[in-house]
């Protein structure tokens, strides 16, 4: 399999950045990916957008008292969130949600299809990054 040539793979930065700010991100996007299409703005968004998430979470619940957990809740929520997650990546019946970012590629496991991220368009870093998401229990986990 061959790379693609580099001057195919201009990386999108987000249109709202200033000129210089975005011929930065560009510069560091190319010499990250080597040739290879990864979206690094797509997947910085949405890694930011769990961690205010998650701290939002935190503080509301510290501001109810609400912030310990028992082990027997944790082991429960543990077990929760691996079979949600494999459940929202791979049944068949969750494809729906899937198909915007990803590409149906052949059967799985029994009831699970095997699928794989839509090939992205320009600018469109943050469908390709929550394609990857989606598709991948461990990282729905």
């Amino acid at each position: 399999m061959s790379l693609p040539d580099e001057s195919t793979l201009q990386p999108a930065a987000p249109p709202i950045l200033p000129t210089p700010l975005r011929r930065h991100v560009q510069k560091i996007q190319r010499h990250y990916a080597h040739g290879h299409d990864r979206p690094l703005l797509g997947y910085l968004a949405l890694g930011s957008t769990y961690g205010l998430g998650a701290l939002t979470l935190g503080v509301l619940a510290r501001r109810h008292g609400e912030g310990r957990i028992s082990t027997r809740d944790l082991t429960l929520i543990t077990v929760a969130t691996h079979r949600l997650s494999r459940t929202l990546a791979k049944d068949a019946v969750t494809s729906p949600l899937r198909a915007p970012f990803t590409r149906y590629s052949g059967p799985g496991l029994p009831s699970e299809v095997n699928e794989e991220v839509a090939p992205r368009k320009e600018g469109t870093q943050v469908g390709h990054a929550v394609g990857e998401l989606v598709s991948c229990p461990f990282c729905l986990a």
